[in-house]
């Protein structure tokens, strides 16, 4: 054989097996890289990335704060402290994922004090019909603070999705702080019958008015009713009234009656303030 045709055919032969290594039956491409000691490493180029699965639906909590009373959701935020021995209301707004037709989870708030430790813990169970991806709820904790001591706390609020295992979180900062005090609140007539007459029950709606710079609460177990010309008497009647600071709240009494016609003075010693009715005689 002539030496070129000899070159000729050996270089078709080599063309032949380098053809062979630029893919495989999966069409991956296939280059070679050399080691520094010359060693020939093969190296893969453009493998697809496994598709990562979509994460389970998680809750959300749209918003969270102090409330001034049980259920009063319209007032969530307005107070970021509560006097000792009032309630303690923390408010919850938030979304949870649904699945199958119903929205299952459980709401918890965890109260902790200034140095971690964990006081009390409230919780309620949800299990809704749901007509979408998810349901918007709302809840209400409440803790009674009189044993708890002045100063800073912290309430974790979590919503757990049963249906999906993942939770949602926020935490809300607040004060116990002294109760309002002589000079510090004042007591005022926001309803009262004309016609209230002895011996018949009636209702009417006392009102509060936070004098003071800072959101606290009324307390007291004990209100003076003194009529006219005659001894004062003592009611077994507590009061635990969240007020904003220089706001204003109402509470209605419902079914209160009195046997004898005159003018009454009603009086909280606490913070030395109270107000005046009259009782007409029976009908």
């Amino acid at each position: 054989m002539h030496r070129r045709a000899y070159l000729t055919a050996l270089g078709a032969a080599a063309a032949a097996v380098s053809g062979c290594s630029e893919g495989d039956s999966t069409g991956t491409a296939t280059t070679t890289d050399t080691a520094a000691d010359g060693t020939a490493t093969p190296t893969e180029r453009g493998t697809a990335t496994p598709e990562q699965p979509d994460p389970d639906p998680t809750p959300s909590v749209t918003d969270a704060g102090l409330l001034l009373d049980r259920g009063e959701y319209a007032t969530l935020g307005d107070i970021d402290s509560v006097g000792q021995g009032g309630p303690l209301v923390v408010g919850v707004e938030y979304d949870l994922p649904a699945s199958e037709g119903s929205a299952r989870g459980l709401v918890e708030t965890r109260v902790f004090d200034d140095q971690g430790t964990r006081l009390e813990t409230n919780t309620t169970e949800v299990d809704v019909v749901a007509d979408g991806d998810s349901v918007s709820r709302r809840a209400w904790f409440a803790f009674d603070t009189i044993d708890w001591e002045q100063g800073s706390y912290t309430a974790e609020v979590l919503v757990n999705s049963d249906s999906y295992g993942t939770t949602a979180s926020t935490e809300v900062a607040f004060d116990i702080v002294e109760p309002l005090g002589e000079g510090e609140a004042e007591m005022f007539l926001a309803e009262f019958p004309d016609d209230a007459v002895a011996r018949e029950n009636f209702d009417w709606t006392l009102g509060f008015r936070n004098l003071s710079d800072r959101d606290s609460s009324v307390v007291t177990g004990i209100v003076t009713l003194d009529p006219a010309g005659a001894d004062p008497v003592a009611l077994d009647s507590p009061y635990r009234e969240n007020v904003p600071a220089g706001g204003a709240i109402q509470v209605e009494k419902t079914d209160f009656g009195i046997n004898r016609p005159g003018t009454y003075t009603y009086e909280i010693a606490r913070i030395d303030a109270d107000v005046t009715f009259t009782i007409g005689p029976p009908e």
